[in-house]
């Protein structure tokens, strides 16, 4: 298991994010957290590891001494990969697979962004692109560990689909309780004090 953690964004957010993977290397978890920002040079490689060091240079928000590894991503590249497994239609290597709890928003987030003729995403005005975003990290983060080169069926055990995690109806709502059945009773002669159609106890459960 790994996290993906976007480095860039407001004032703070990088230095932030350092001070995070320090904390997390210090609890043992350093080699799954991984810090990504976007390559601002275009390059042939996907992922670029960096060791960011400005300890020479003032001025500078974000501390950093070469100690915290940086990934840089190809974002447009990564996300012509993402955007083609979309439009595969059937399942085989590189399909994804969406679960059905999925409301209309995350394919709204997904799909926002658009690609120009020189192979740049943009977003066409201020709406939400997270899923699109967080897809590429996924895919950035399957690249690293080497997913995409598991052969299937022969999947290692941990990735076979016997330890598949199955969504299994909740069961802790009760069932709804079988219809009583009516027995027919002789009727005996009574005194009625209260008429049946004022006596709340004749057409209620009886609760009070």
């Amino acid at each position: 298991m790994a996290m993906a953690v976007d480095s860039g964004g407001e004032d703070g957010v990088t230095d932030n994010a350092y001070k995070f993977w320090r904390r997390c290397r210090r609890d043992g978890l350093g080699k799954r957290i991984y810090l990504f920002k976007g390559d601002s040079i275009r390059r042939a490689k996907l992922i670029t590891r960096t060791f960011p060091d400005n300890t020479g240079r003032t001025g500078r928000r974000a501390q950093a001494a070469g100690d915290v590894p940086l990934w840089l991503l190809q974002t447009d590249a990564l996300k012509d990969r993402v955007n083609n497994a979309l439009w595969r239609d059937s399942p085989g290597p590189g399909y994804v697979h969406f679960p059905d709890w999925l409301g209309s928003w995350f394919y709204d987030e997904l799909t926002y962004e658009e690609r120009s003729s020189d192979g740049k995403w943009s977003k066409p005005g201020r709406g939400a692109n997270e899923a699109f975003d967080l897809m590429v990290y996924a895919e950035a983060l399957v690249i690293l560990h080497g997913y995409e080169k598991i052969r299937w069926p022969d999947a290692p055990e941990w990735a076979s689909r016997e330890t598949w995690l199955e969504c299994v109806p909740d069961s802790t709502e009760p069932s709804p309780s079988p219809e009583p059945v009516s027995t027919p009773v002789k009727k005996q002669k009574r005194k009625k004090t209260v008429t049946d159609d004022v006596n709340p106890w004749l057409t209620s459960g009886g609760w009070l």
